[in-house]
């Protein structure tokens, strides 16, 4: 799929930017983007220049595969929408993406993000186990927690965000990045703090209960960035990480590849300090939530002083020319 975005990129950027796209918001450009020019389009992730930096956003699915599945599945019902379209695209390309995307399954289930939960009654046995009770796929929200219940069991959530950024070539480094997660709700009753670290499933893209050891270093991982404290936490809105050097340079090795893949834990988890009884925790939105709004977000910086490659044919992104 991400040779067919390539293939037709320049039209999909006329959908992107043209007034009459935005005004029949086939990709959902105006939620996505307000008025900013969108420079690359990508199945996860969108582009643009700004100044002498190129801002990459990436998703943890491909949200513009998946828009662009619905609308031309609309086409079959809404005349409006396949003239728009074809404003855009030729026939013969609107067949080829309808193809493509009559081959692909829900973009959603069974994929991307999600977290592993493991709970005994004795913390070395949770903390250091191999594998979690189970592994959650599926849900749209999910815990990053480490406490102990009232009844004397200690409880671990490991949460995991895949981004595939393929699309950019081996060779280029990251100047910054920041990694965004939506937080619905918070309990602080240890004073303790989130942060992320490197996560290797045995499957790149998903996991399963058997990764729960594979959310980074059982103790002490290196951390990605500076840990935010729950009493710093917003509710009700994206809190960010920014990327330290460990973090970016860990990109970098990945640029080229496929993902880059990290865990979220709640610090007494990476320190492994035996909690006290109490919860603590926050509950974040995944990309299984309807509609984009609260997705889990990572954007890249690159300078625009280096030739930014596109893998897909070795070719270089257009505005970076």
């Amino acid at each position: 799929m991400k040779e067919l975005f390539w293939k037709y990129q320049k039209s999909l950027l006329k959908l992107a930017n043209d007034s009459i796209g935005r005004k029949l918001n086939i990709l959902g450009i105006s939620k996505e983007f307000g008025e900013q020019k969108i420079d690359l389009l990508l199945p996860n992730a969108w582009g643009t220049k700004i100044g002498s930096e190129i801002q990459i956003t990436f998703r943890t699915y491909s949200v513009f595969q998946y828009r662009l599945k619905l609308a031309l599945s609309g086409l079959r019902a809404y005349d409006s929408l396949l003239e728009g379209i074809k404003y855009y695209l030729e026939p013969r390309q609107i067949q080829e993406w309808v193809t493509m995307c009559d081959t692909t399954g829900d973009l959603f289930s069974g994929s991307g993000d999600g977290r592993i939960f493991a709970q005994d009654n004795t913390w070395n046995t949770v903390h250091d186990a191999a594998t979690g009770i189970n592994a959650d796929i599926t849900g749209e929200l999910n815990e990053i927690r480490c406490d102990k219940s009232g009844g004397g069991a200690f409880r671990i959530h490991r949460s995991y965000f895949p981004w595939d950024i393929s699309s950019i070539g081996g060779g280029n480094e990251a100047d910054s990045a920041i990694v965004s997660l939506w937080v619905i709700s918070k309990d602080d009753d240890l004073a303790d703090g989130v942060g992320i670290c490197e996560a290797t499933p045995a499957t790149p893209g998903t996991i399963i209960a058997g990764d729960f050891d594979q959310m980074g270093d059982v103790d002490n991982p290196t951390e990605f960035a500076t840990r935010i404290d729950l009493g710093s936490i917003s509710t009700g809105a994206y809190n960010n990480f920014t990327v330290n050097a460990a973090g970016l340079t860990n990109i970098d090795a990945h640029i080229g590849g496929t993902y880059w893949e990290i865990a979220s834990r709640m610090g007494k988890d990476m320190s492994d300090s035996e909690p006290a009884t109490g919860n603590s925790q926050i509950t974040v939105y995944f990309s299984e939530r309807t509609g984009t709004a609260n997705d889990p977000k990572l954007v890249i910086t690159f300078s625009t002083g280096g030739a930014v490659k596109d893998v897909i044919g070795g070719g270089v992104i257009p505005w970076a020319r």
